[in-house]
């Protein structure tokens, strides 16, 4: 499952060892593209979270988030990595594996 992040929940979800999130719109397509490979990648056993930008703009811009969707990796709290734009869940995968 994606767990929905808001301030409330925010700090609490990306201080666990290694996790994604995604940073996200209402009206991105390619957003909405994303969230089943998401979900594949929940399955997998990874932690993920989306934030919607809007919704949550005072934390996409303590991470500069300027485009969308942006999948971005945390490990401890500490930013490791961003990617931009769609990936499917092979994809996303990798790019987690090469952080483990």
């Amino acid at each position: 499952m994606v767990l929905e992040l808001t301030k409330d929940n925010f700090d609490d979800f990306i201080n666990n060892k290694l996790v994604l999130v995604e940073f996200k719109a209402s009206w991105c397509m390619p957003c909405k593209y994303l969230e089943p490979e998401l979900e594949k990648v929940a399955q997998m056993g990874y932690l993920v979270g989306s934030c919607d930008i809007e919704i949550n703009k005072e934390i996409s811009d303590k991470y500069n988030i300027s485009n969308i969707p942006a999948l971005c990796l945390f490990d401890d709290g500490k930013l490791e990595a961003v990617s931009v734009g769609y990936r499917g869940s092979k994809l996303i995968k990798e790019f987690i594996k090469a952080y483990e």
